[in-house]
């Protein structure tokens, strides 16, 4: 098997899996916030472009880019889900 180029690889490639998670602007990670898309209330957990399965690239097709994402995880545990940023507002 061959090594990857560079422009095989994920636009990803250079996220560092280790590096603290980063928050929103004025909404640091670990802190209530609210979903207004959803309703939904919980903790944010972690902010960064998220690279799904069907965003890789398949010769002849377009591939989609990454896409920014939050993520929100229920008071107390529970699953955790995903949300665009610019629906994420700090509760009181």
């Amino acid at each position: 098997m061959s090594p990857r180029s560079p422009s095989d690889q994920s636009p990803n490639a250079n996220v560092d899996a280790y590096a603290p998670a980063t928050g929103l602007p004025g909404i640091p990670v670990g802190v209530l916030v609210r979903d207004t898309a959803t309703g939904r209330q919980g903790t944010l957990r972690d902010m960064f472009p998220y690279d799904s399965l069907d965003s890789r690239p398949i010769p002849g097709l377009l591939t989609r880019p990454p896409r920014l994402l939050a993520f929100i995880r229920t008071v107390g545990g529970g699953r955790e889900w995903t949300a665009d940023p610019s629906d994420v507002v700090l509760l009181p």
